[in-house]
């Protein structure tokens, strides 16, 4: 493992919301395709060489994430701490879009939340479970998808246009 001394989120020594900030970007992916490998080996009992599977990496390492589930607690909002439910409280997050880290800094906080983006439109939505908004509309060549805020989705937002351009490679 290859570690940074350099965190660049002030957070990460206490918050569970993240498990690779300690590293450099080129590790958390070897990391993440170690995971992905172990996963498949573990549920699909599929052994996969190492150079048989990789992570595709994002264009952008912060601000990618779609979907944040905020915890509150007398007032206080923010992610579980790593391995409790204490609150570490944040007015911020590198994962999460800069649109995003505004609204969560307007809210006042009873219940915990998600904060959800579009993934091409700088629009964010607010709520608190599933099925609580309108499906949102997501435009692609040749069709549209009905997504509904809380329902899984692709993770990271810079990656999902390549992902949907392979998708329907796989189609022809």
């Amino acid at each position: 493992d290859v570690c940074s001394s350099d965190l660049d989120c002030p957070f990460y020594s206490q918050c569970g919301g993240c498990d690779f900030r300690h590293t450099d970007y080129q590790t958390e992916l070897e990391l993440k395709t170690d995971i992905l490998r172990e996963t498949f080996l573990r549920i699909g009992k599929l052994e996969i060489s190492p150079g048989d599977v990789a992570v595709i990496p994002s264009p952008k390492r912060n601000r990618y994430r779609i979907r944040s589930r905020l915890q509150c607690y007398q007032g206080h909002k923010g992610f579980f701490a790593k391995g409790s439910h204490d609150i570490v409280t944040v007015n911020d997050c590198l994962l999460m879009p800069e649109h995003l880290v505004s609204i969560l800094q307007k809210t006042r906080c009873r219940n915990s939340f998600y904060l959800e983006t579009h993934p091409f439109l700088e629009t964010g939505y607010r709520y608190r479970k599933a099925g609580e908004l309108e499906p949102v509309e997501i435009s692609f060549p040749g069709y549209t998808l009905m997504h509904q805020p809380g329902s899984f989705f692709q993770a990271n937002r810079f990656l999902l246009q390549k992902f949907i351009e392979t998708v329907g490679e796989l189609d022809r």
